[in-house]
């Protein structure tokens, strides 16, 4: 059982999760939780919310469904990958949350799955706005 609060530090906040967490929330518990409900207000920049799923085949088949809706044309990109250990490789791909075939349209949703720097990490979401083409040169560090 995880004990320390890590990311709360208001007293009312922490005792009322607690019992939330217990399930012993007092009548003024309720009626605190009750006055924060209200529907989200999303910024109008083209991102749906994130759908949360129990397992990766759930993800997939809603990103598929979502990308099917989409009228435009599909794009599709093989991943290049490399390892000097052909076992350590499978066990690299087993282990990553990226598809080997990546699949876009324009106005696809996107969200990161690495921090690429202070400001892009983990989690980020964007929409497909264009796609270039260029040649990929690969430098193999062996």
């Amino acid at each position: 059982m995880l004990t320390k609060i890590h990311r709360q530090n208001e007293s009312k906040l922490i005792k009322l999760l607690n019992a939330v967490r217990l399930g012993e929330i007092s009548s003024d518990g309720l009626k605190v939780l009750k006055e924060l409900e209200a529907e989200p207000k999303y910024p109008n920049d083209g991102i749906i919310a994130v759908q949360l799923a129990a397992t990766n085949e759930e993800v997939n088949k809603i990103n598929g469904a979502e990308l099917e809706k989409l009228p435009y044309q599909l794009r599709s990109y093989q991943a290049i990958d490399w390892e000097t250990s052909p076992n350590r490789l499978s066990e690299i791909l087993r282990n990553c949350l990226a598809p080997q075939q990546l699949q876009l349209k324009l106005k696809s949703q996107v969200m990161l799955i690495k921090n690429l720097s202070f400001r892009l990490v983990n989690g980020s979401q964007g929409v497909v706005v264009g796609f270039q083409e260029q040649e990929c040169k690969i430098k193999h560090y062996d």
